[in-house]
């Protein structure tokens, strides 16, 4: 099973990631991914496109607009319907969250967005995936 850690808070990062889980579960792969600290504040806001660089932030921004990217909730979608939709070749998707960083932010399972699978810890995440683990 193809394990990514997102780390990182940045929605560009963020959105990499997804898009790397999209392509291994439609190449038959099974995903589980793993948000943490930063990455979970941003699943709060998700809309929100900070990046760090204002630079980057319009390009984003302007992309999403016009249509040229698509939102997080669309990527997450994507994965799951993949796995759920496609033929059996597909692979699964699984979307973790760390409670642990839950803890330390203050944040409820109820801000998350319902395309979140479970809240874990970081073991039940290594329990599932296969080294290398992809980390962002």
């Amino acid at each position: 099973m193809v394990g990514i850690i997102v780390h990182s808070g940045e929605w560009d990062k963020i959105y990499h990631a997804m898009s790397i889980a999209a392509l291994n579960v439609a190449m038959g792969e099974d995903v589980v991914m793993f948000f943490s600290y930063w990455a979970l504040e941003r699943l709060r806001h998700p809309d929100d496109v900070e990046c760090g660089d204002a630079h980057k932030n319009e390009l984003i921004r302007r992309a999403l607009l016009e249509g040229e990217i698509k939102p997080l909730e669309y990527m997450a979608a994507l994965g799951r319907e993949l796995s759920e939709v496609m033929d059996t070749r597909s692979g699964s998707f699984e979307v973790m969250a760390c409670s642990g960083s839950m803890q330390i932010l203050g944040i409820s399972e109820d801000e998350l967005p319902e395309w979140v699978s479970s809240v874990s810890e970081l073991s039940a995440f290594f329990a599932k995936a296969k080294p290398p683990v992809i980390f962002v």
